[in-house]
């Protein structure tokens, strides 16, 4: 195979791993979430909103609800509800919690 040919390959690849769906799961642990499916990943309380929202959403999908100014809680259907204020700084699922809830 020629080398642009091959690196176009490669480039191709690439984006389709990108945009592949994710099998993981978001596990909340007392320090934030356990990424399974990754080795260990983890999103960890007072990671930098944006990202750890971005990461959450690779994962569970975009939130249902997304609410707040100061402190924003992002909510997905089956209950899971991340807290940020601005940065990650806790969650809720059900009766369980940790972390700094709005």
């Amino acid at each position: 195979m020629r080398p642009a040919l091959f690196g176009l390959a490669v480039l191709a690849a690439c984006s389709a791993l990108e945009n592949a769906p994710f099998s993981g799961e978001l596990v909340p642990f007392p320090g934030g979430f356990l990424v399974t499916n990754t080795g260990g990943l983890e999103i960890g309380f007072g990671r930098a909103g944006p990202g750890a929202l971005q990461a959450m959403v690779r994962v569970k999908g975009q939130p249902a609800t997304l609410v707040g100014t100061n402190c924003k809680i992002a909510a997905w259907p089956d209950g899971l509800q991340a807290h940020f204020n601005p940065h990650f700084a806790g969650w809720r699922q059900g009766t369980r919690a940790a972390g700094a809830l709005c």
